[in-house]
């Protein structure tokens, strides 16, 4: 039996979202290492994803604010993944289950238009860092901590997970991060 060369040339499809040239990653002409370089946000980074072009100061307010304003669960959801906090549960399971359960409390689950699949959007967005916080401290036996809007994206995160305000240097790290990947998660 010999070997095919698997996947190798073929074109899936074709993006104006991202693009790998010459071993470059970029997103929607943005090169990945300009953007690091620079220290764009979590928040820069999506914005730039959903709408192709990096925000201006009153467009990365307004989402910033967006996004902040729909961190929290609520108390039934908070419930839900209690009851998913058994260890044998694959945290990816747990997140898949909790935002499709997000649904039922959404009046608009069903409203296909451009402004509700928006709101979806920023509500998806901004919840599941605060899922994934809240599952990590029910497993562990310690109680959720509650999103604080006064913090960004990333900022906010680490708070919920681990109790207490993050450092600028782990902000910034797990920015990093976030934005390396950040095609990847959104696209998957």
């Amino acid at each position: 039996m010999t070997g095919g060369s698997g996947l190798k040339d073929l074109i899936a499809c074709n993006t104006h979202i991202s693009s790998i040239i010459d071993d470059n990653l970029s997103y929607a002409g943005y090169n990945i290492s300009e953007l690091m370089d620079n220290d764009a946000s979590f928040e820069e980074v999506i914005y730039l994803l959903w709408n192709l072009h990096l925000p201006n100061k009153a467009e990365f307010d307004s989402f910033v604010k967006e996004l902040r304003e729909n961190y929290a669960i609520s108390d039934a959801v908070e419930q839900c993944i209690m009851i998913q906090s058994r260890s044998h549960l694959h945290p990816m399971s747990v997140l898949r289950s909790t935002v499709s359960l997000l649904g039922v409390y959404n009046v608009n689950a069903e409203d296909n238009s451009e402004e509700a699949t928006y709101e979806q959007s920023i509500q998806l967005m901004a919840k599941m860092p605060t899922i994934i916080a809240t599952f990590a401290r029910l497993r562990e036996g310690k109680t959720p901590v509650a999103p604080r809007e006064d913090l960004g994206f990333a900022a906010n995160f680490l708070y919920m997970l681990n109790g207490e305000e993050p450092t600028p240097l782990q902000v910034k790290a797990l920015n990093r991060a976030l934005v390396l990947h950040a095609d990847h998660e959104l696209n998957a």
